[in-house]
């Protein structure tokens, strides 16, 4: 894993507290990155489409840890960070990236297994409150600052 600390805060009141570049981790039941290794999995047109409406982007949002220290608080983004690249190694295409290919007027976009990895966030939001977020009929315009493509 790669880390790179910074402390940029969002004008939302969200400090990224840290980015990482999760690689992949190979589990016994998951096929093997050098099996997948340059796979090209083509996508469903419903892939395609929801390609056209915005970037597609997960998150998990947490209370604040029952542990006050920081050092608690990094293991556990620590053990986040190492089961996402497990889910990684058993989920491998989405270690990948696009690849867009231009042929006779055509354009295909494939999704090329390259074992890079995913950028993982760790983020503070201070002044904000699960149930901010949650107890709100529509999403609150705070949550698009959780996430860096805005």
């Amino acid at each position: 894993m790669a880390l790179e600390d910074s402390t940029n805060t969002t004008s939302a009141g969200v400090c990224v507290v840290s980015r990482r570049t999760v690689q992949p981790l190979r589990s016994g039941e998951a096929p093997s990155a050098v099996e997948l290794e340059g796979e090209m999995v083509h996508l469903t047109p419903w892939d395609l489409q929801m390609l056209t409406v915005d970037y597609i982007q997960k998150g998990v949002l947490l209370p604040n840890p029952p542990t006050g220290d920081g050092d608690g608080r990094e293991r556990l983004v620590g053990s986040l960070a190492s089961s996402f690249g497990r889910a990684l190694g058993r989920f491998y295409p989405f270690a990948g990236r696009l690849a867009v290919e231009e042929r006779q007027g055509t354009v295909t976009v494939s999704l090329r297994c390259t074992g890079e990895g995913a950028e993982f966030v760790h983020a503070v939001a201070p002044a904000i409150t699960v149930a901010d977020v949650a107890a709100s009929t529509y999403v609150p315009r705070v949550v698009w600052s959780f996430f860096p493509l805005e």
